[in-house]
């Protein structure tokens, strides 16, 4: 990532984050720098840590919810999100936040107590797990049987789904204000953690359609041209292929 970059300082510590098992809680301090430019990881991670350390001893992950509960956690109504629910300190002492971030601070205690917990990517809603015990992370309680379409299974999410969930949500954000510099800054920032080529196809698909919100027909073409270098010949390779000839055919008019 380019020295200039907004995000270039941050970016490095995010990608280790990213690469280092049972990291999730570190990616949201440093989710947690990038919001707040105050913030630096060191004061993040000893005020998560304060947290943790204040959770009282949970043999369960019934008692664990319970003493959220009992904290102010779980009692969320309907909200507009902001920058803030993203962010793993405010959340912390707010007690309010989106359910990944809410869910990390639940799965980071539960680890703190010695119980398995990871975090579950299911689609729409970020959810936990504790002691095998499935979490909605807005109300601190176990999803009843039934509540959930499908197989969890393999939903299970590594640090750098994380991060680039995190990210999604603040790219929504500045959608939502039309924003499209930002969007374009959180998008290398995920081209910068992402490692499968899927992901990367995908992210890049993406910078060519905001590229074009700005009428930046070249940065486009480029980037559908990463595009279709990491998609290859999938259905998403074939889209960028079809995406760039409508430009070569603009390009033509244009001329």
């Amino acid at each position: 990532m380019d020295q200039y970059h907004p995000y270039a300082d941050i970016a490095p510590a995010l990608l280790a984050a990213s690469q280092t098992p049972d990291a999730e809680v570190k990616v949201a301090e440093v989710i947690a720098c990038l919001l707040d430019g105050e913030l630096d990881e060191q004061t993040a991670a000893r005020q998560i840590d304060d947290f943790m350390a204040s959770v009282a001893t949970a043999a369960d992950a019934g008692a664990l919810c319970a003493w959220f509960q009992k904290q102010g956690f779980g009692r969320q109504s309907t909200f507009t999100a902001t920058a803030d629910h993203s962010n793993i300190v405010w959340v912390a002492e707010h007690r309010s936040g989106l359910p990944i971030v809410l869910a990390l601070l639940l799965v980071g205690a539960a680890r703190t107590q010695g119980l398995a917990a990871h975090g579950v990517n299911y689609p729409g809603h970020f959810l936990a797990e504790v002691d095998s015990v499935l979490i909605d992370p807005l109300t601190m309680q176990a999803v009843a049987e039934g509540q959930i379409d499908g197989d969890i299974n393999g939903l299970m999410a590594a640090p750098e789904g994380i991060a680039l969930r995190m990210l999604n949500n603040l790219k929504s954000l500045a959608h939502g204000r039309a924003d499209y510099a930002e969007v374009l800054n959180l998008l290398d920032l995920q081209l910068h953690i992402a490692s499968s080529p899927q992901a990367t196809a995908s992210l890049y698909y993406e910078q060519a359609e905001v590229w074009l919100q700005f009428g930046s027909v070249s940065a486009a073409r480029s980037a559908l041209e990463n595009c279709q270098q990491q998609a290859g010949d999938s259905a998403l390779g074939k889209k960028a292929q079809q995406r760039l000839a409508q430009l070569s055919v603009r390009d033509e008019h244009l001329h």
